[in-house]
């Protein structure tokens, strides 16, 4: 059961299609609304640069249903991401947008994705919201929200066994380019 819940969490984060959920941006919007992009500091803003920044370091910060039991925490976050546009207020990744602050502090639109479990038998509905700070042009701190909201399907049952929805994890990580 352990090899399996890995396996299939493994592939949620690291082998999906993502598709970001209107709803998902909708209710972000109040938190990218707090980011103060004034430049009203006479600081001049950080802009990342463009290309693939690695992740490293990851820790769990908390995790309400116990994945760390069930696998380890660096496969749920993937292990690289491309920024393929940038400027002094967003930065668009391969499967997002983020904004930004002046002070480099940024959150992502989050990234909605149903995975297949169990053979087909079971879909899981996940959430991931990438915020963090951008600590120069080459380097952030991250943070990631993962939430395992739903199930599915007549599979749920067994991973039903492993989880209780929803399940939220928030992990912390460094990326460099």
């Amino acid at each position: 059961m352990k090899s399996l819940f890995i396996s299939f969490i493994t592939g949620i984060i690291l082998g999906c299609s993502v598709s970001i959920n209107e709803e998902s941006i909708s209710n972000n919007h109040s938190i990218v609304e707090n980011l103060d992009t004034s430049s009203d500091t006479g600081e001049e803003s950080i802009i990342p640069k463009i290309g693939i920044w690695s992740i490293s370091d990851i820790e769990s910060i908390s995790d309400n249903c116990n994945i760390e039991e069930y696998q380890e925490v660096n496969s749920m976050v993937p292990s690289e991401f491309t920024i393929v546009d940038s400027n002094a207020h967003t930065f668009q990744t391969d499967s997002t947008q983020c904004n930004m602050n002046n002070l480099g502090n940024f959150i992502c639109n989050a990234t909605s994705i149903e995975e297949k479990a169990l053979g087909g038998t079971a879909t899981l509905n996940i959430e991931t919201i990438m915020k963090g700070s951008l600590l120069s042009q080459s380097l952030m701190n991250l943070e990631f929200d993962v939430n395992i909201n739903s199930c599915t399907g007549a599979g749920c049952f067994m991973i039903e066994m492993a989880l209780e929805f929803p399940c939220e994890v928030t992990l912390n990580a460094n990326s460099r380019i």
